[in-house]
């Protein structure tokens, strides 16, 4: 990067952890204006679900250097509502931190009717309810509700749990599978890039989970795909998520308290026996994921972000 000459803008990710300050160190020897894309928090991420210790020197050191790179960042650009207010508590502008959240192309995922879908065929679902988890199976996400859910219902033949992803926590689903031997608990890795559509329109319900501490350190992205696809998402997490948010906002769907696996039986019931409803969330997802969370609209908010920072910033270092 030293080596790579003068840019107008630097845009870096936060994953490697190290990106940020790689791209701090350019922007402060060349004069050249920074913005980070924060799709997580880093280091926070891994202090929060203990994967590293507070009192580590070199976690200390860490966070410094974190904290340093986003509050002299020109600009940042969080994938949600919460994300921005963490970033303001560790010391970040208000101004320089705006909301542009990730997105999916209106082309690509279109809603597919379950009677056209063949992968609901291939999968031998018939005329049963999906409640689909589809995605990073990570150490973000808490499970436990949904396979309490699944061992409820294991005699009712009408109501299909559907796993689709893989991730560090993939074996652990496969273990209470195997542990459990529940004939309405499916799990099966990702499907190829161009089943997407197909894969993404086997659920009826999608559901989506955020543990407590993650909130405002990750944002699920697949909140957009399910919304993408008209599929109303079962969200269970914290209400000050960007994805309880977006639901509420929307009515495209519904937040459930962690560790309320009556709350979310009875909502999984009340699905079974009303789709319209569901078909009704759907929609409504649909038409908020085309106004705010489509591809050409994100990028064109990074793209008046771009032109801002690179003219702001020019101004701030003397460049015309």
């Amino acid at each position: 990067l030293l080596h790579a000459g003068r840019y107008d803008v630097i845009v870096n990710l936060t994953d490697p952890p190290v990106a940020p300050w790689a791209g701090t160190l350019m922007s402060r020897i060349y004069g050249v204006p920074q913005i980070i894309w924060c799709m997580d928090v880093h280091p926070d991420a891994m202090l929060e679900l203990g994967l590293i210790s507070p009192g580590n020197p070199a976690a200390r050191m860490a966070v410094a250097a974190a904290r340093a790179s986003f509050t002299g960042a020109d600009a940042v650009a969080a994938v949600g509502r919460c994300m921005r207010e963490r970033l303001i508590a560790n010391g970040c502008s208000p101004e320089r931190v705006q909301v542009i959240t990730v997105w999916n192309d209106r082309n690509e995922l279109l809603p597919l009717e379950r009677e056209a879908n063949p992968l609901r065929r291939e999968l031998g679902l018939n005329d049963e309810t999906v409640f689909m988890y589809s995605g990073n199976i990570g150490l973000m996400h808490e499970f436990q509700d949904i396979l309490d859910a699944a061992r409820i219902f294991q005699d009712r033949r009408d109501i299909v749990f559907l796993f689709v992803g893989q991730g560090r926590r993939f074996t652990e689903i496969e273990a209470f599978q195997k542990k459990h031997s529940l004939p309405n608990l499916l799990i099966r890795p990702y499907f190829p890039r161009e089943r997407l559509r197909e894969s993404l329109s086997v659920g009826d319900v999608h559901l989506i989970t955020l543990r407590e501490k993650a909130v405002g350190v990750s944002v699920p992205g697949k909140l957009y795909s399910a919304m993408a696809v008209a599929r109303p998402v079962f969200f269970i997490g914290s209400r000050k998520s960007e994805v309880a948010l977006t639901l509420d906002e929307s009515s495209s769907g519904l937040c459930i308290r962690p560790g309320d696996v009556a709350g979310l039986t009875q909502e999984i019931l009340k699905a079974v026996q009303n789709r319209a409803a569901l078909e009704t969330m759907g929609r409504a997802g649909r038409r908020e994921f085309e106004a705010k969370y489509e591809r050409e609209v994100c990028c064109r908010s990074w793209a008046e972000l771009i032109e801002n920072t690179a003219q702001a910033g020019g101004r701030r270092r003397g460049r015309p």
